[in-house]
């Protein structure tokens, strides 16, 4: 046997051989796997390829691509969501390809200047985004700060309003939040375009701050921002409106107009005076002086094209509506009132007269148009909610809130139809059935004492009884009388006074009774949709809830709402 010569060998040459050795045995175990992994690959294809949805011809899964992109995360809630016709178009070549040539997929821009400095909901530059759509109508959205901190910022304010400049003509519906535009002179130039260049804009929600705007030292009125004069405006959210601005000439065209935070009743009357097309109004009311005396009537003045008055008032601001235009027209009322405490009985009254007068002196103008009516804490005595209900023979839906003053038991038999009525021992004589038409009624009983708690509950099933079998489809009531209390503390119990013990106990056996009630209708008669909801929870205050007023007890009032809903 032939020795092997030590000089010829080391280390490094057995590692060598090894490897090679390892190398040899991996390739053919390669030889051997690949055409595996090949039919296991080609496998993975057909499957792909034979999912249903690849199935579908390009119609059908641009159509699902529609609702996807219609159904998808706004900018404003997105995070870190992308634009929802991103993902659709980086599936499979065959789906990007779709996506890219489908403009109608991305015709909705966001931009947030603050929080998505870098576009990342776009994922692309705001020009490559807008070149997707084409020629087609946008509708945009800009948000955040628009002043310049830092040069990054100025950069990108530019690039975004470059991009969106050269598209102004095709914005259809275009939302605004930016609270000082004219403290940036690129961001500035969006909203003061030639009014004309706006060809298709139609509906615009803008939120600025008019009132500390310099526009190269020289103060700028909101009122002659140019976006508000475009032509083709038919729907108009603004934040406030006041009096001395000049309504733009084309606001003739408008339909909608709704102003968000605050407007005075002399504002407000501008504006109705100043659209005489508006058909839908909604207006925050902030006007805290005394109103002195009655103010005169407006019978001279009509506004025939509104159909829909949605006023929100403020605690201080008194509710009066005797100064507007006439609106005879008008389909749906809304009046809510913040609940307020007043300083004295003089106060009180002088707000009551008020607002009865003024709820009546619209409602009776509109009696026979009137559909729906909606009061929230406007009414007081139920003799005036009674008569004002009086004139509303059409009325369909009704929706009250307020204090056991003004939905008193009176009323709620004066809602209920004859043939309960004539049932009841406690039906009034020549009783006049309110709102023969009702198809829904909601009705929230605030405050209300637990000593009326029996006559309450008997009136509420004999209301929703008797609409029930006039063939009303929603019914929902809630009374404060079968609200309860529940506390997540387990010895909440032990901290509480005997008479609040004695209160707790009392709320549980009406609730209890409420609950019967339903069961009796839905097992006895028949009744399917009617149901008892929590509604709501707040904090339970009482003067003796407690012994140790600072004891954390956590006691809270949870409100439940008797709910009737047909089919």
């Amino acid at each position: 046997m032939a020795a092997i010569p030590t000089s010829s060998y080391a280390l490094d040459d057995e590692s060598r051989i090894v490897e090679g050795s390892t190398q040899d045995c991996n390739a053919k175990v390669e030889t051997v796997q690949h055409p595996i992994q090949e039919q296991k690959s080609g496998i993975q294809r057909l499957e792909v390829q034979s999912a249903p949805i690849h199935r579908l011809i390009d119609d059908i899964l641009l159509e699902i691509f529609i609702c996807v992109v219609q159904d998808g995360i706004p900018i404003w809630m997105a995070l870190d969501e992308p634009h929802p016709a991103v993902p659709l178009s980086r599936v499979s070549r065959r789906w990007r390809a779709l996506a890219l040539s489908s403009p109608g997929l991305w015709t909705e821009l966001g931009v947030d200047l603050e929080d998505d400095p870098r576009c990342w909901y776009l994922r692309q530059s705001p020009e490559s985004f807008l070149s997707l759509s084409r020629s087609l109508a946008l509708d945009v959205h800009i948000y955040g700060h628009s002043c310049v901190t830092n040069p990054k910022s100025l950069h990108r304010f530019r690039m975004v309003a470059g991009a969106l400049l050269q598209s102004v003509a095709r914005w259809k519906n275009a939302t605004i939040v930016l609270p000082w535009p004219a403290d940036n002179p690129d961001l500035w130039r969006l909203l003061q375009c030639a009014p004309a260049a706006y060809t298709q804009l139609e509906t615009l929600r803008i939120s600025v701050h008019p009132e500390s705007w310099t526009v190269v030292g020289q103060p700028q009125g909101f009122d002659a921002m140019a976006i508000l004069h475009t032509p083709a405006l038919r729907s108009l959210v603004l934040d406030t409106w006041n009096a001395t601005w000049v309504i733009p000439s084309s606001w003739v065209q408008l339909r909608e107009l709704r102003v968000s935070q605050r407007v005075d009743r002399a504002a407000l009357n501008a504006l109705i005076s100043g659209c005489p097309n508006l058909s839908k109004l909604s207006a925050t009311m902030d006007q805290s002086e005394r109103i002195e005396g009655t103010p005169p009537t407006s019978e001279d003045r009509i506004h025939s094209s509104l159909k829909a008055l949605s006023l929100l008032y403020y605690p201080s601001s008194p509710i009066c509506l005797l100064h507007i235009p006439n609106t005879p027209a008008l389909q749906i009322l809304s009046v809510s009132h913040s609940v307020v405490r007043y300083r004295n009985n003089e106060e009180e009254n002088d707000v009551v007269l008020h607002s009865h007068a003024s709820i009546l002196h619209i409602v009776q103008i509109c009696s026979s148009s009137l559909v729906e009516l909606t009061l929230f804490h406007c009414v007081f005595h139920d003799t005036a909610l009674i008569r004002i209900l009086h004139f509303l023979t059409n009325l369909e839906h009704l929706d009250l809130e307020g204090q056991p003053a003004a939905l008193t038991s009176n009323l709620f038999l004066h809602l209920t139809p004859v043939p309960i009525l004539q049932s009841c021992e406690t039906r009034p004589s020549r009783a006049v059935v309110l709102c023969p038409n009702l198809v829904s009624l909601k009705l929230r009983v605030r405050g209300d004492d637990l000593s009326t708690a029996d006559e309450r509950i008997e009136l509420a099933f004999s209301l929703i009884a008797g609409l029930i079998a006039r063939g009303a489809s929603a019914v929902h009531i809630l009374s404060e009388v079968w609200s309860t209390v529940e506390s997540k503390m387990d010895n909440w119990r032990s901290m509480m006074t005997d008479a609040a013990l004695d209160e707790v106990s009392v709320r549980q056996s009406k609730k209890d009774e409420v609950k019967r009630r339903i069961g009796e209708m839905r097992d006895d008669l028949g009744i399917r949709g009617l149901r008892l909801e929590r509604y709501d929870d707040w904090e339970w205050l009482r003067d003796d809830l407690v012994e140790d007023r600072y004891a954390g007890h956590g006691a809270r009032f949870v409100g439940h709402i008797v709910v009737y809903e047909s089919g």
